[in-house]
C-alpha cells in the first residue's frame, strides 16, 4: 500500500510539473509571435540617439535605458544600442562690405 502511495504521489508530481512546463512553453510561444507581429507593424530602430550631452558623455534616450555613458562610447552600456551622432550643421559665416 505505501508503495502505490509513493508512486501515485511521484506521477501527480511529474505530472504538474509537466503541465506548468507546458503553460509557459505555450505563453512564451505566444510572447515572441506578439512581439514579431508588434515588430512587423511599429518597427524600431535599433540605435541609440543621443539626447543629453553631459560634460563626462551622453545619456541615452531609450525610455527603459537612460543610462550616463563615457563621450567615446560607440554602444549605451546598459541597454547596448548603437549611437548615432546627430551631425552639426555648420553655419557658413557670409561677409558683406
Amino acid at each position: 500500500m505505501p508503495a502505490i502511495f509513493l508512486i501515485l504521489v511521484c506521477f501527480v508530481g511529474v505530472g504538474f510539473s509537466l503541465l506548468l512546463f507546458g503553460g509557459w512553453l505555450i505563453f512564451t510561444i505566444f510572447r515572441l509571435i506578439a512581439s514579431g507581429v508588434e515588430s512587423l507593424i511599429h518597427p524600431r530602430s535599433n540605435r541609440a540617439v543621443i539626447s543629453q550631452q553631459t560634460s563626462a558623455g551622453w545619456i541615452c534616450q531609450r525610455a527603459m535605458c537612460r543610462s550616463a555613458n563615457p563621450s567615446h562610447a560607440r554602444f549605451c552600456r546598459r541597454c547596448g544600442r548603437a549611437v548615432v551622432v546627430e551631425p552639426v550643421k555648420a553655419r557658413m559665416a557670409v561677409a558683406s562690405l
